[in-house]
């Protein structure tokens, strides 16, 4: 398993509560651990929390990816043109790389996206419950912005929704799934992502989404080799482990989850 690392000074910067359980090759966080319930942290391995440090300012990790510059819109086709609307994807059909100004829908069975950047204006990346979405090819990426509004992009994954998804395999984001823009407004009321897709979902890749909160659930669900978000929740009687797979683009600096 990875590294998580908690950058937060708080004295609940990493709070655990009811039955989840958080299990890593090691724990730092900056400020403290609240357990509440029958919440459990260990590291390195179940039922050991030698690996567990906090309280300590030394342990403060950088984002590792500040210099990766977001990918660029220009000469991308656009595809869902209605900023208001989402693209609502039919049965079966397959969807193509480029800009969604309204957001994407993913109501119906079936549904694939074929490899590529998929650069989504406002509106949400939604996958509903009872419907199904794969990529095909050589991966994809989900970046996540705002074009010309206020409004910034989000993603949803709702319970029952059967997701699998892989990363690019070459380029720049090589290994990164979802990317949000770095000027979303840091909201853990507002810009919040739900990853909580029906049992034998599989998300590979990097959600890289630093400005966001993050709610992780399901069962027997894989979701994403490593993440850096603000901050993260667990859904229920969610179990997450951190694979503890490289830092795409080059990075050679191993971390979980950061906040």
């Amino acid at each position: 398993a990875g590294k998580i690392v908690v950058d937060s000074n708080a004295s609940n910067a990493a709070r655990v509560s009811g039955n989840s359980i958080v299990q890593a090759s090691q724990i730092d966080v900056v400020g403290g651990v609240s357990l509440i319930g029958n919440g459990m942290v260990f590291a390195p391995t179940s039922g050991s929390t030698s690996g567990v440090h906090s309280n300590d300012s030394t342990l403060f990790a950088p984002d590792p990816l500040t210099s990766l510059a977001p990918p660029s819109a220009a000469g991308m086709p656009v595809i869902g043109n209605q900023p208001t609307q989402q693209y609502i994807p039919q049965q079966n059909d397959t969807m193509q790389p480029g800009v969604y100004r309204g957001g994407i829908d993913v109501a119906f069975t079936g549904v694939k996206m074929a490899s590529g950047i998929y650069y989504i204006e406002r509106g949400d990346f939604r996958v509903r419950s009872g419907a199904s979405l794969a990529s095909i090819g050589g991966g994809v990426l989900i970046y996540l912005t705002n074009g010309a509004s206020s409004t910034y992009a989000k993603l949803s994954f709702e319970t029952g929704g059967q997701v699998t998804l892989n990363p690019m395999s070459a380029g720049p984001y090589s290994g990164i799934m979802v990317f949000q823009d770095r000027t979303a407004p840091v909201n853990n009321v507002t810009n919040r992502f739900t990853m909580s897709p029906a049992a034998g979902s599989i998300i590979h890749g990097m959600i890289y989404v630093p400005r966001a909160a993050l709610l992780l659930g399901g069962n027997n669900v894989t979701l994403g080799d490593s993440f850096i978000v603000d901050r993260v929740e667990l859904l229920g009687n969610a179990i997450i482990t951190v694979p503890g797979t490289p830092l795409p683009a080059g990075n050679r600096r191993l971390f979980g989850l950061v906040e």
